[in-house]
């Protein structure tokens, strides 16, 4: 009903499972920047003298790419040295700018690479006190007359911190295992396999302002299907961060027993069942469309950009075919170095996919969150279609070019769902097609709707069968919630076997409210079904709603009939991603559009997301129109020379869309007038990048809005950080303490602390305790309500209950010139919804109430916990339905501090005796394992002189 897993499904088919001034001007450079950088970035931009432009970073507001235009002469720096020196000359100058102030101590030169043109790029990794800086990376480029032409990459300002760890990499690793065994319960085999000392700052890969941590990178792995780095606090010994270390496709851990349930099979390495060299074809489909896939993919790298393997150093092409350990998937496997395919899943562009995640590692090694983790994704999608739209194999008739923005005939058309009845809730809403049953037809399908009741667990998912109230559903219109109990195939199959003619599947809240193309396999289903969002779900399944009556019908827009642009169309006829319509497929086809994935779910929406870079790349390669830009066609051969050059000289691991248009748009420029090498052969292709190609990019990189922010996604903290002064009026009043708690000496004696569980047998024994550690690297103590992780995995009622903390009795003056305010310090990160913090008080010992949002002057609320739905009260918080601080800091799941004030006069008055009380309320399961913070409590009145 509100889990992610089901939504992973959804992913199964997505995968592959990895201007001048004008540059100044982005909304996310309004950060508050010490002048000394501002005045550093401005002589920065007057040095180009507009000859060339700037781009700040999105996280730091500092500069991460300075260029010259390509009929600029000269030099970003005119000094005669190495390339090395002339490099650290320009980063001394402008050290500031960059957020940096002594780049040869800060600095380290990791390897200069030439090319046979005599153009030369250098690329640093940053350091502080000789401790690698995470995503450190800055690079500087040069011609072949040794002209300093541009500088990218990001760098990390302001770290001030201890760099000796109080924790020790022994006491990280344990935390990370217990964090990883916790994400993964029925993993195996789980081990620690490296440490490192690093600088983390959070916020890079998201592109929004973050901290600086000192961490241990720790590596836990069961050498199969699990690969992640956490990031331990060295000082706290909190969790940072994780990045997965596998990029895989379609995400589905789903074993049909068709083939050995082993990562690595018993023939695994010393009996291979082809070798280089021996008889081919092999007379095995899957395995011989592996091999040649995998000839392709090498030497398309190898004949057109010079890269042999994907290390650059001829390593072998490992491959595991018709693996029963992931059916229905492929991975990159990046600790063994070899790619893995379920049945079925041995085509051409996956196979091309997949072999180029292990090209992005070893080149801009973009990690795999947000949209560094997109762009990754995306790459693999960029040259394993050129893989199979080159070689000649496979599913491409019919094929040719795409027409406008029409999706293919091979997909669902986009159900139009129409509310007939009840009157208040009439007309169009959203909805999302299935790929698997039959279409909704033309001219309609109209009938009541009818949520299922299965009995079991979460009643409302359609898992099981027959249902409750088959007799009710048998004739009409399925509504089910989305669940992690079973697979969208299964519910929609047990809807048709209840009885339904159709199906409406609601999507899970953390999911959103934008539906997205529902995606598995069963030729079984006979009865057409749609997706609709979170929002709409609830309004539908509300009891005033039982009355519904809908139509459902295909939209009759224009399709076209071509494979070109599907991804794994071999596997889907319709494609698990659509190129060049990313929208058809429930992909965001521009970073404004309604489909772009804000959420943590998918390491930050990197199968999503893909689909703005794919986009730009289809555009480029045959021309359209699109978004108030109209692209000309330059062609797989330029467009692919540009791609490949952005990706290994240019991008960074923690590059974001800005910074690909960027490196597109230099890379462009850098190859204007070479003869470039044909993609198939290697020899001279005889075509050329020509100025208007890089206005070509240009216009692509602005059809996709590469640099612009997803501004729907809201990425705020939860708590301000502004808050205003709050002082008395008039000259004869004065603001006088009544309370005041810093927590820094034990508290124990003055605050009481206690609890009401659902039940002491399932309630994990936990109180609000006294903290000496406090996140975000707070000085200092406070005291902590944890809200617990955990599956479920025990009887109801589970983890209901408040946490209460209750202050000492506060005496209220018998005089007061203005109201008595309460202020406190916190740090707030809950299971948004279900999980809340609130503010209670007591007054002349009576009993305690809710402080109202409407007293809050500042930091209220920020959200209403989810209600109990009826008949499932046990599952919910006991406060359902009331305000309270729920949630985290999105895109991250953990908060930051902020502050709160509140105004006491309407439930007290001079005299009285109040109390106040923080409450840390849950529900039946899940959690952070974060909490409630609370430090520096105040209570304060304006008092006549």
């Amino acid at each position: 009903m509100r889990r992610l897993s089901w939504i992973g499904l959804l992913v199964i088919i997505l995968f592959f499972v990895v201007v001048p001034n004008g540059f100044l001007r982005s909304p996310a450079m309004a950060k508050a920047l010490p002048q000394a950088r501002v005045e550093a970035i401005q002589r920065l931009q007057d040095s180009l003298a507009g000859r060339g432009r700037l781009k700040r970073d999105r996280a730091t507001g500092l500069i991460d790419f300075v260029t010259l235009d390509r009929a600029a002469r000269g030099s970003l720096i005119a000094t005669v040295a190495t390339h090395r020196a002339k490099s650290l000359a320009f980063l001394r100058e402008h050290a500031q700018a960059f957020g940096i102030t002594d780049p040869d101590s800060q600095l380290n030169l990791l390897r200069e690479q030439r090319e046979s043109r005599g153009a030369a790029h250098l690329t640093f990794n940053q350091t502080y006190k000789s401790i690698p800086v995470f995503g450190g990376v800055i690079k500087t480029h040069f011609d072949p007359a040794g002209n300093l032409r541009a500088v990218s990459g990001t760098l990390v300002p302001n770290i001030e911190l201890n760099h000796v760890p109080s924790r020790t990499s022994e006491e990280a690793a344990a935390s990370a295992l217990a964090k990883v065994k916790s994400d993964s319960p029925q993993a195996s085999s789980l081990a620690v396999k490296g440490r490192k000392l690093y600088i983390y700052r959070t916020g890079l890969a998201q592109g929004i302002e973050g901290q600086n941590h000192l961490v241990w990178e720790i590596e836990v792995s069961n050498n199969a299907d699990i690969r992640e780095f956490v990031y331990i606090d060295a000082h706290t010994g909190k969790f940072v961060d994780q990045i997965t270390g596998i990029q895989s496709a379609l995400n589905r851990r789903v074993y049909d027993g068709e083939n050995l349930p082993l990562f690595l099979p018993p023939n695994y390495p010393s009996n291979p069942f082809w070798l280089e060299g021996q008889a081919f074809p092999t007379g095995v489909g899957e395995a011989d469309s592996i091999i040649a896939a995998t000839k392709d993919t090498y030497e398309l790298f190898k004949n057109a950009f010079g890269r042999d393997s994907f290390d650059g150093a001829g390593a072998p092409m490992e491959a595991i075919f018709n693996s029963g350990w992931i059916p229905g998937d492929a991975q990159w496997r990046t600790q063994q170095q070899l790619t893995i395919f379920g049945a079925g899943l041995g085509i051409d562009d996956v196979i091309g996919h997949e072999w180029t995640h292990g090209y992005t590692e070893f080149t801009d090694g973009l990690i795999y969150q947000w949209q560094p983790g997109a762009l990754n994704e995306a790459y693999s999608d960029i040259f394993g279609e050129t893989v199979d739209l080159l070689n000649g194999r496979g599913l491409d008739s019919p094929g040719g070019l795409r027409q406008d923005t029409r999706c293919v005939s091979f997909r669902n058309p986009t159900p139009l769902l129409h509310v007939n009845s009840p009157a208040y809730l009439q007309g169009n809403y959203l909805a999302g097609p299935a790929i698997f049953g039959p279409p909704f037809s033309i001219t309609g399908l109209t009938g009541n709707v009818v949520l299922v009741d299965d009995g079991v667990n979460s009643r409302t998912d359609g898992c099981q069968t027959p249902f409750l109230n088959a007799s009710e559903v048998r004739g009409n219109i399925a509504l089910i919630d989305g669940s992690p109990n079973c697979t969208l195939t299964d519910i929609v199959k047990n809807a048709q076997l209840n009885g339904a003619v159709a199906a409406i599947v609601a999507y899970d809240s953390t999911f959103g409210d934008t539906p997205r193309t529902m995606l598995g396999y069963d030729p079984s289903i006979t009865i057409p079904s749609a997706a609709i969002g979170y929002s709409d779900g609830q309004v539908f399944r509300h009891p005033r709603a039982r009355t519904l009556n809908v139509t459902l019908k295909a939209d009759g827009a224009p399709t076209d009939d071509s494979y070109r642009w599907l991804i794994a169309e071999e596997f889907l006829s319709s494609g698990g991603r659509d190129m060049w319509n990313p929208q058809c497929c429930g992909d965001p086809g521009k970073t404004s559009d309604p489909e772009y994935f804000c959420a943590t779910f998918d390491n930050g929406g990197v199968h999503f997301n893909s689909g703005i870079p794919n986009h730009a790349f289809a555009l480029l390669v045959d021309g359209g129109s699109y978004n108030g830009q109209t692209i000309q066609s330059i062609g797989f051969t330029k467009a692919a020379h540009i791609y490949f050059r952005a990706m290994s000289v240019y991008q960074t691991p923690t590059s974001d869309f800005a910074d690909h248009a960027e490196a597109l748009e230099a890379s462009a420029s850098d190859l204007i007038g070479m003869n470039l090498p044909d993609l198939l052969t290697g020899s001279p292709s005889g075509q050329f990048i020509s100025a208007l190609d890089l206005d070509q990019v240009h216009k692509a990189t602005l059809a996709v809005e590469l640099r612009n922010p997803p501004a729907q996604c809201g990425f705020r903290p939860l708590l301000a950080k502004n808050p205003p002064e709050d002082s008395c009026v008039g000259s004869q009043m004065v603001q006088t303490v009544l309370f005041n708690d810093d927590f820094e000496n034990d508290p124990s004696s003055r605050w009481s602390i206690s609890r009401e569980v659902g039940s002491p047998e399932t309630f994990t024994p936990r109180d609000w305790t006294w903290v000496h550690t406090l996140p975000d690297g707070r000085p200092g103590s406070g005291f902590f309500a944890i809200d617990p992780l955990d599956d479920c995995n025990f009887p109801f009622p589970g983890e209901i209950g408040v946490l209460q903390l209750t202050s000492p009795e506060i005496v209220l003056p018998r005089v007061m010139a203005g109201a008595p305010h309460c202020s406190f310090d916190h740090w707030v990160a809950t299971e948004a919804g279900y999980d809340g913090a609130q503010l209670m008080i007591s007054v002349n010992d009576g009993p305690f109430r809710l402080v109202a949002p409407s007293a809050f002057i500042y930091n209220p609320y920020n959200t209403t916990l989810f209600g109990a739905v009826p008949g499932y009260e046990s599952f919910f918080n006991p406060r359902a339905g009331q305000p309270a601080f729920s949630g985290t800091d999105l895109p991250a799941l953990k908060g930051s501090w902020g502050t709160s004030i509140v105004d006491l006069t309407s439930y007290a008055q001079p005299r009285d005796r109040i109390k106040l009380r923080w409450d840390l309320s849950t529900d039946s399961c899940f959690g952070t394992s974060h909490g409630w913070y609370i430090d520096n409590v105040r209570v304060y009145a304006c008092l006549p002189r």
